[in-house]
């Protein structure tokens, strides 16, 4: 049941993000945004994803891990191992 949870919480992230990318001020259609991923033209769409949409996405979902890293410490829940955990713990009073 638990890996269940996690493969379904991945791929929701992975749906956002693309979704993330993709949409914005010039709707970008998703087959033009994987060729643009993987093969840059280097025109104006290149531009918007890999300058502007790509950073704002990987910066979005590295304050999401934050915010969930720092809702579960003050609950003292614990989302790593107990090595980890009290390596944490004694760092950050």
């Amino acid at each position: 049941m638990r890996w269940t949870g996690l493969a379904v919480s991945c791929a929701v992230l992975a749906v956002a993000a693309v979704l993330s990318i993709a949409i914005g001020a010039q709707t970008i259609p998703l087959g033009e945004l994987w060729r643009e991923l993987w093969h840059p033209a280097g025109g104006e769409t290149a531009a918007i994803i890999h300058d502007l949409r790509i950073p704002r996405t990987l910066l979005a979902v590295y304050a999401l891990g934050a915010t969930g890293r720092g809702a579960a410490n003050p609950a003292r829940l614990v989302l790593a191992g107990t090595a980890v955990s009290a390596a944490l713990t004694a760092r950050c009073p």
